[in-house]
């Protein structure tokens, strides 16, 4: 059932994202403008532009919950892209950017690691940074060597890094070691248009990629295997043009589409393992 209903003026939302503890949301639109919302009291609150030059603010970022992996400072920030290859990093609590970052060619995807202090790049150039958050170094930059456009990117909690690109491929990165390779240790091929949006399951056994240009486009993957399943969606599903998509951790995954549905299916595996 729903809970409550906001609208705010003149401001279309185009990103929003709780923060890492749930007590709030953030919302980016087509300018420099952030809003926030209150979910206790149900207060909005507008957020002091961190963009010098009025230029939209894209790829609204959240620092993973403390309630999975404790200790980590990126918990209490968030990120958004910026213009011209900026990486605005802010703190939650004072929604003041703490740190600028700056890739060498115009963002496109942004992400923070869900468990260290780093974050994840793209660029229009398909170039992928690793950023130190502590230091506020690169600690490395390479080129994605199978994709022609990066569109969006997500990490896994084992530590695998999916790369969404304009042709509909998926490649895979491994995260896990020292080194940062631009070769795909797998590519998932399914979709055959641009890939809008990537997530991982909680647990980083599922991961789940769609495409609005497609009625019905929409693929979970067996991250372990890269294998596509096959059973589910089937050609009966009402997903219609799938924007957007999310686990929780519970085993719920939630599907937006264009015709302004939230789609929500338990995943059999979770039901039967909780």
């Amino acid at each position: 059932p729903k809970v409550a209903s906001y609208h705010f003026k003149r401001f279309p939302i185009l990103g929003a994202a709780f923060t890492p503890t749930g007590d709030q949301v953030l919302m980016t639109s087509t300018t420099s403008q952030i809003w926030g919302l209150d979910v206790s009291s149900g207060e909005p609150f507008e957020v002091r532009s961190i963009a010098s030059d009025k230029s939209a603010l894209r790829c609204l970022a959240m620092g993973p919950s403390p309630q999975q992996v404790s200790g980590l400072k990126s918990s209490k920030m968030y990120s958004v892209l910026g213009d011209h290859g900026a990486i605005s990093i802010c703190d939650i609590n004072s929604k003041h950017a703490i740190r600028t970052l700056r890739m060498s060619s115009p963002g496109v995807a942004l992400l923070f690691a869900p468990h260290q202090d780093t974050i994840y790049s793209a660029d229009e150039e398909c170039n992928i940074y690793e950023w130190d958050l502590i230091s506020g170094r690169c600690r490395q930059k390479v080129k994605e060597l199978w994709a022609m456009k990066i569109q969006c990117l997500a990490a896994s909690a084992t530590k695998n890094l999916a790369v969404g690109t304009v042709t509909g491929n998926v490649d895979i990165l491994d995260i896990s070691g020292p080194k940062l390779s631009g070769t795909p240790i797998s590519s998932i091929g399914n979709l055959t248009t641009r890939v809008d949006c990537l997530r991982y399951s909680s647990d980083g056994q599922i991961l789940g990629a769609c495409s609005r240009l497609k009625s019905g486009s929409l693929r979970l993957v067996h991250a372990g295997t890269a294998t596509v399943f096959q059973n589910w969606p089937t050609q009966k599903t009402p997903l219609n043009r799938a924007s957007v998509l999310d686990f929780s951790t519970q085993g719920v995954l939630a599907i937006g589409n264009e015709v302004g549905r939230v789609l929500l299916y338990r995943l059999k595996h979770y039901s039967k393992s909780n």
